[in-house]
């Protein structure tokens, strides 16, 4: 990417003054960074707690979501905010516009790994308890976390070394082009295509085995006789557990398909260039960064001990 042939796409030079302010988009834009950083925050702080009185594998890999999560809130979604009211030559320009890129897929990336990540542990939690038992530590889920964090960023390095041509769209948000038509272009953004339906198509077949596996264990509970010893409260106790933290996931993956299957099906039609629609493209974009304000509201929803900790942190 070079700076000068972006300025030119930016058309900067002495018309900082011209840009014509958006006060829907900015707004809602300040909404969206706002609310996903200060809700982010909350869970990062009920989880910290949570890994001070005890560390678990869900509870590491529920932190990492979040902190990307909080992170995109923070470092990404304020400069396409202040984009719509000032324009992309006030924000810095072609510099702005690597950043924002940068950040952009950086974080978006990471926070689709995420998910899956948390899906594959309780899948692998559920179908193959004892190996979950004797190999899932939280060290392990830490170096997981730090894998696709750089994967992610090599992932979202590659549109700035002139892989695939980095473009402004919509005039507040600069990502790779997504009608690249040169060679290395064409790959990065069929990689990027493929590689999310390939996490939709792992997600969508983890949780059908989960949602199978969690029936069966719910039906074996309801056989136990009602005057059932300490040990047969625990495990239904243990149970009930299990399947709160399971439905958790199944609606963030959810979250993750309905928000991220429209940005991929835009890409590609814009790539192959059939179905143009503007209107379509700023929707699907729209959608692919709300999983990241809705994320931290499906904890506390799904999980009692997430409301209470919510508010504790309140008062």
């Amino acid at each position: 990417m070079h700076g000068n042939g972006l300025d030119d796409i930016l058309n900067c030079t002495g018309k900082e003054d011209g840009h014509d302010v958006d006060y829907r988009g900015g707004w809602s834009g300040a909404f969206i960074a706002v609310f996903t950083s200060v809700s982010n925050l909350c869970v990062i702080v009920s989880v910290v707690r949570k890994l001070r009185l005890e560390m678990s594998v869900p509870a590491v890999l529920v932190l990492g979501l979040a902190v990307h999560d909080f992170s995109a809130g923070a470092f990404s979604f304020p400069l396409v905010t202040a984009a719509y009211f000032r324009g992309m030559c006030w924000t810095g320009g072609w510099h702005a516009c690597a950043y924002n890129a940068f950040m952009h897929i950086f974080l978006l990336t990471s926070s689709q790994f995420a998910v899956v990540l948390i899906a594959a542990d309780r899948f692998t939690a559920l179908m193959l308890p004892y190996r979950y038992v004797t190999g899932a530590r939280p060290g392990r889920a830490v170096c997981s976390l730090v894998a696709i964090t750089v994967f992610s960023a090599v992932f979202a390095v590659l549109p700035l070394v002139d892989v695939v041509s980095v473009v402004p769209i919509f005039d507040v948000v600069c990502t790779f082009d997504w009608a690249d038509s040169t060679a290395s272009g064409r790959f990065y953004i069929y990689w990027s295509i493929v590689q999310g339906f390939v996490l939709i198509g792992i997600l969508l077949v983890m949780n059908v085995f989960v949602m199978v596996e969690v029936r069966r264990m719910n039906g074996r509970v309801e056989r136990v006789p009602q005057g059932e010893g300490e040990v047969e409260k625990r495990g239904r106790q243990r149970q009930e557990k299990y399947s709160e933290f399971t439905l958790l996931v199944i609606m963030v993956s959810i979250v993750f398909v309905i928000c991220t299957a429209p940005i991929l099906v835009r890409t590609l039609c814009n790539q192959l260039r059939v179905l143009p629609s503007e209107n379509a493209d700023y929707v699907a974009k729209r959608l692919s960064i709300i999983s990241s304000m809705i994320n931290p509201h499906l904890y506390w929803t799904f999980r009692p001990k997430g409301r209470k900790a919510l508010l504790n942190f309140v008062r």
